[in-house]
């Protein structure tokens, strides 16, 4: 690292989820060196010891108020497998829904309400002011039909919002959601009701998110491999198609699988592990999600000096 370099910190972050903290390092207007620091404890695992297994579906869901539901839906398949049962088709339809319209209300939210406003600079006036000065390309007679569709797409959250409560009770922390499926049963308002907003959605994601999301793309092309990170990516798939006991050998909509060094291979939940070597906990490091321990230690000493490695409050799965 040379004389001239520059070392910036931004703590928190703003527009994520969560508590972050980016350190860079810049020399002669290259970053040449980055650390990110998740800040936030929250200790789930501690809260759901000795509590009644079905409160893990309540509980869980208050890691995020913007994405409960999978939360919910995930402990709900633990306890599923936990008790030995499977959702009629009627609970693994209504939990998919619930599923699906946070899943939309979620994608709106991140392009618009936590990216965008780093492409185009909207009026002055808060919430567009006070930003950060950044590459704005976006022409002039674009900045306007931007704003609209940014302040258009906060009342298309809602109506996602509403599609999911239809089903779940209430949104955000979805109420409706137990082991062996839902509590709600399907009946013909609900399903009418549910139809008016799925239409509303599916005419601004078509005529309107859609075509920004291409126009942006284009503007800013080389983004795609600015900041790159590895390559490899784990999913667990959404939309069951079927409620076999073994949530991992259920066919979805979105399939599980993982992509490691360009190659797409099947995932191995026996083969995940907790790595918190570089994470500020005391415990074992590098056990699978069910021998893993928790025991936070939040004054751990920060790497040495030259570590790429972050220090961070969380755990990071591998």
């Amino acid at each position: 690292m040379g004389a001239s370099a520059k070392k910036i910190s931004i703590d928190p972050m703003t527009r994520i989820e969560g508590h972050l903290k980016i350190e860079a390092t810049i020399e002669n207007k290259k970053v040449i060196d980055a650390k990110s620091e998740g800040t936030l404890y929250r200790g789930f695992e501690q809260i759901l010891i000795g509590r009644e297994p079905l409160d893990a579906v309540q509980l869980t869901q208050r890691f995020c108020g913007v994405c409960p539901t999978p939360h919910a839906i995930a402990s709900a398949q633990a306890l599923d497998n936990a008790f030995g049962i499977t959702p009629p088709d009627n609970g693994r339809i209504i939990r998919n829904i619930m599923q699906g319209a946070n899943s939309i209300q979620s994608h709106i939210l991140h392009f618009y309400h936590l990216a965008s406003l780093d492409y185009f600079e909207g009026p002055e006036i808060p919430p567009f002011i006070p930003r950060y000065e950044a590459d704005y390309r976006v022409p002039n007679s674009v900045q306007k039909t931007l704003t609209d569709h940014y302040i258009q797409a906060y009342q298309i959250r809602l109506k996602a919002h509403e599609l999911c409560s239809i089903w779940s009770g209430k949104m955000p922390h979805m109420a409706s959601i137990v082991p062996g499926g839902v509590t709600i049963i399907p009946r013909i308002d609900n399903i009418t009701t549910s139809l008016w907003r799925l239409k509303e959605l599916t005419d601004f994601i078509d005529n309107i998110y859609i075509p920004d999301v291409i126009m942006l793309a284009q503007i800013y092309r080389e983004y795609l491999h600015v900041g790159s990170g590895c390559g490899n990516f784990l999913a667990f798939g959404q939309i069951d198609l079927d409620a076999n006991l073994d949530v991992t050998q259920r066919k979805r909509l979105l399939p599980m699988g993982q992509m490691a060094d360009g190659k797409l291979l099947k995932v191995d939940p026996a083969k995940i592990a907790e790595d918190i070597k570089y994470s500020r906990y005391d415990s074992e490091t590098h056990l699978h999600p069910s021998r893993g321990e928790t025991h936070p230690n939040p004054t751990k000493k920060r790497l040495t000096a030259g570590s790429k490695r972050p220090a961070t409050m969380g755990k990071s799965m591998r």
